[in-house]
């Protein structure tokens, strides 16, 4: 049992660390990271954490292994920073299994969780960031819920080296855009997640609710670094 829950406890860190990690990692080389499918990645998190606190409850004791004292130390800081990365993908349903998610984290840090150093200021960390990422999940949910983004079509350049997306930014009864982003053909993509240089924004033309049917966008690439936009040239 006391080898399970340290399994578990590892496992746990890693998922939760994943795509906070990931993400940064690219962010600083200029990629953007995706999950595939977000909500198996939430699904398992959260099936995880019930199945650790489960464990955690039938072996009733101690833990004196330093290193998975400290793992679970930091899970729950690190659960309340993965709900940010989860909420505009998951919705509603992902804030409410987070809030169970970081209880359960927080029993593992307060139970099982030392030094005593390293889990208050785990504790601490903690505290400090409910209300910020709170307001997060707030505007992100409701971001969620106004804005529909659709790749309407994907065009590549002459030689490859890059590939034009036309999106439909659908914001409801506020309208939207219809804008042109462009993509380097460097995209990293596996079954779980999807890794791509951050986009350049090149068109955005924006539309009242009842115009949206009415904007269209087409575009040709003339080379590599000009496209041609509804009959206009850009360069980047």
């Amino acid at each position: 049992m006391k080898k399970l829950l340290s399994v578990l406890s590892c496992l746990l860190l890693a998922l939760i660390a994943f795509t906070p990690v990931c993400s940064l990692v690219c962010s600083i080389f200029g990629y953007k990271f995706t999950l595939v499918n977000p909500s198996v990645f939430a699904i398992a998190i959260f099936a995880l954490t019930g199945i650790t606190v489960l464990v955690s409850i039938l072996y009733g004791e101690i833990l004196e292994n330093k290193i998975i004292c400290i793992v679970m130390s930091v899970l729950t800081p690190l659960a309340l920073i993965n709900t940010g990365f989860y909420v505009r993908s998951c919705g509603t349903l992902w804030i409410i299994a987070s809030v169970l998610i970081c209880v359960g984290c927080g029993y593992l840090t307060i139970r099982h969780g030392n030094p005593l150093t390293v889990r208050t200021g785990a504790l601490v960390l903690t505290a400090g960031l409910l209300l910020p990422m709170a307001f997060i999940c707030f505007v992100m949910s409701v971001a969620n819920n106004t804005q529909n983004y659709d790749v309407l079509d994907t065009v590549y350049s002459p030689t490859g080296a890059y590939y034009a997306e036309i999106i439909d930014n659908d914001q409801g009864e506020k309208g939207g855009s219809k804008m042109v982003h462009i993509y380097p053909d460097k995209d990293i993509e596996t079954p779980i997640f999807l890794i791509r240089k951050n986009r350049i924004i090149i068109y955005e033309e924006f539309y009242k609710a009842s115009e949206a049917d009415k904007v269209e966008v087409v575009i040709q690439w003339k080379d590599d670094n000009h496209l041609i936009i509804n009959g206009k040239n850009y360069s980047f």
